[in-house]
């Protein structure tokens, strides 16, 4: 946080979030603003826009864990989702 004109200011980031297979079905049921976990692997993307090469990140979801705040000592009873078993 960060302070503007004598007024607290909260900068909020922002990401894209790539969600396959069944943590897909999981996250459908999610409203916006609910605080999740998410775990995965970084991608780094590039686009043009107007003549302007633009750089950003993605996040390829592995897993994602609803963060319930109201029962802080029950962390084994939130709700889970983990990625399909491989094949070997």
């Amino acid at each position: 946080m960060g302070r503007q004109n004598g007024s607290e200011h909260k900068n909020t980031d922002w990401f894209q979030i790539q969600v396959w297979g069944p943590p897909a079905k999981f996250a459908a049921t999610l409203k916006a603003g609910t605080p999740v976990i998410v775990e995965g692997k970084i991608k780094p993307e590039t686009y043009m826009a107007d003549g302007v090469e633009h750089k950003t990140f993605s996040v390829k979801a592995d897993y994602i864990r609803k963060i319930d705040y109201s029962t802080p000592n029950e962390a084994s009873d939130s709700k889970a989702a983990k990625p399909a078993k491989k094949a070997k």
